[in-house]
């Protein structure tokens, strides 16, 4: 679990917080305590606050779920290019296995258009898939994904 408190643990906080202060004083309302509790029991800071910022993408049920599942001309429309080297990118798709896009495919689109960056999100196609060997061959969508 993340930084911040559960809900239950907020419930006792604030009763705390509206408790008369130590040494017989009243507590303030809206003073520092309670102050401090409504912070730490913000619901951006209970727990891990990505699924109530950004939900997790749900995954269509079609959609290849390992590298065994993929065919040759399957699109990826979301793939995540995780490194670059001399040879190509590195691409995550979503299968557990990141394809190759080779540099002779990024050739092939011309120069107008810049060469993905590491975190880019791009389109690209299944060319082959080698189960035996664990190996992606990526092809660049002829489209261009948004």
């Amino acid at each position: 679990r993340g930084g911040g408190f559960a809900e239950g643990d907020c419930a006792r906080l604030r009763a705390l917080a509206a408790a008369p202060a130590p040494g017989g004083g009243a507590a303030s309302p809206g003073g520092g305590r309670a102050a401090l509790v409504e912070l730490l029991c913000d619901p951006l800071l209970c727990g891990d606050p990505r699924e109530q910022l950004a939900p997790p993408p749900q995954l269509v049920a079609s959609a290849p779920r390992s590298l065994a599942d993929v065919r040759a001309g399957d699109v990826f429309e979301h793939a995540v290019v995780k490194n670059a080297a001399p040879f190509g990118l590195f691409v995550d798709v979503g299968v557990g296995s990141d394809g190759l896009l080779h540099a002779s495919e990024l050739k092939k689109r011309g120069s107008g258009r810049p060469v993905p960056t590491v975190g880019a999100s791009i389109c690209v196609t299944a060319k082959a898939v080698d189960i035996n060997r664990g190996r992606l061959s990526l092809a660049l969508h002829p489209v261009w994904c948004l």
